[in-house]
């Protein structure tokens, strides 16, 4: 797997969750310095794995409730501009 990150050289981003229980929020970095192109990672910190704002704390044992009450809420704004930041720098 570091061949193939190593191989991609165009811009990446990589964004996360600091209240994802499904992926180690902290990947985002490793995962960004292993490509060679520009690259940027993003722990944003009341989202969760699905993408949406989490108050709840963090719990393996509520998480299907925890996820059933996050379908109904918007996507996390904070993850939204950090991609729009992102894309007016490397895409528009």
């Amino acid at each position: 797997m570091k061949e193939d990150l190593a191989a991609i050289t165009c811009p990446v981003l990589a964004i996360t969750g600091k209240k994802d229980v499904q992926v180690n929020p902290e990947h985002v970095h490793l995962f960004a310095e292993k490509v060679n192109g520009p690259a940027e990672g993003y722990n944003v910190p009341k989202m969760n794995h699905l993408l949406r704002d989490q108050e709840e704390e963090t719990s393996m044992i509520k998480l299907k409730s925890i996820y059933k009450g996050s379908l109904s809420k918007p996507l996390s704004a904070e993850m939204l501009n950090i991609i729009e930041d992102w894309a007016k720098r490397y895409i528009l």
